[in-house]
């Protein structure tokens, strides 16, 4: 056994350095993944948490600023992975209280749907 050690010693050297090269790069890739997920996640929760603040701005009912509610209103196009909940929303809002606020606000919801319909 020591013969084959003394034999193969400059490819055992190569392995050697091999794997000490490779296992810490594989380590600091999978640290460098990781921390990309976890960065995209929280993004993710922070759009999520902005959308629903804007959500809860414009539904403030009678007693909302107007061109407050209709800057929200617009403010909806930046977050196209809800386009289909924005849509079937700023419709209802529409047809139940909106149309009786204020020309600015139904124009606004008309055109962000218009907007997000196109958006796909």
């Amino acid at each position: 056994m020591l013969e084959w050690f003394k034999k193969n010693e400059s490819g055992l050297k190569a392995l050697s350095i091999f794997i000490g090269v490779i296992v810490p790069l594989t380590t600091l890739s999978f640290s460098a993944v990781k921390y990309v997920e976890t960065n995209n996640r929280l993004a993710s929760q922070k759009t999520f948490e902005n959308y629903h603040l804007i959500i809860g701005r414009i539904g403030g009912g009678e007693h909302a600023d107007i061109f407050v509610a209709a800057s929200n209103v617009y403010e909806l196009r930046n977050y196209p992975e809800y386009r289909e909940f924005s849509i079937r929303l700023l419709q209802d809002m529409k047809d139940n209280w909106a149309s009786g606020k204020n020309d600015v606000f139904s124009r606004e919801i008309d055109l962000t749907i218009e907007y997000l319909s196109f958006q796909k």
